[in-house]
């Protein structure tokens, strides 16, 4: 949970993170009913990027141990009567995280002939983490597709599996400091997508070689934010 917030944090830039995670509500007097009585926690977590990984750990484990005196509070309750005062759609990203069976392990049972079938979920979170411990970790990301590509996906879950290495080697290493790309990604953004740097003439000046620039493709976008598209030209004609 800890690594995941902060890959969340890393993706967003928000300080502050509110995660979802299942919880138990079987009581005693439950106890002798068949079924599943399970309600979606909320920790909110607050991350300094000053902090180390081994005291960030400590938040989430204090922070997850006081969200359980809540755990019994319906999280549609929760959800409604926040709608009713607030307006999140616009920023709003709903993110899971949660402990459960992927399957990987034949279920055999005495007397019985077990076969897996492969999940079909109906509803789907924006982004969902779910992990399974054996003898080692195992994760899965769900995904809205609306909000994500599959190659956004994967460079997610390539960052997480780079944050997780970083959180076992490197306890006293500070959040700020955690790294969450790859060499090969790195090198995609400093090679590939931004491009080699080019040589250009050192006997002109910037404005000769904007102007050079006017004459050469005067109808040319230089300019655009939001509605506003300024062309070579007008720049041209609002600094002279």
């Amino acid at each position: 949970m800890s690594a995941f917030s902060l890959l969340i944090e890393k993706y967003t830039a928000q300080k502050e993170c509110v995660l979802s995670y299942p919880v138990n509500l079987k009581p005693k007097a439950l106890q002798p009913l068949l079924g599943c009585f399970v309600n979606m926690g909320l920790i909110k977590l607050s991350i300094n990027s000053n902090n180390t990984v081994k005291e960030f750990i400590e938040h989430v484990t204090q922070q997850r141990a006081i969200s359980k005196r809540h755990q019994k509070i319906p999280l549609f309750d929760i959800v409604s009567r926040l709608r009713r005062t607030n307006n999140y759609e616009e920023n709003a990203l709903n993110v899971s995280i949660a402990e459960t069976t992927l399957g990987l392990v034949p279920l055999q049972l005495e007397h019985c002939e077990c076969q897996t079938y492969p999940r079909e979920l109906q509803h789907i979170e924006d982004l969902g983490c779910h992990f399974q411990y054996l003898e080692k970790i195992y994760l899965k990301f769900d995904h809205n597709g609306t909000y994500f590509d599959d190659e956004s996906i994967k460079a997610l879950f390539e960052s997480f599996k780079l944050i997780l290495e970083q959180f076992v080697a490197f306890p006293k290493k500070q959040l700020k400091n955690i790294q969450i790309l790859t060499e090969q990604q790195r090198l995609q953004i400093l090679n590939e997508w931004c491009g080699r740097a080019k040589g250009y003439s050192l006997d002109k000046t910037i404005p000769q070689l904007f102007e050079e620039q006017v004459l050469k493709d005067p109808q040319r976008i230089a300019i655009q934010y939001d509605e506003h598209v300024y062309t070579y030209e007008e720049i041209n004609q609002r600094a002279n």
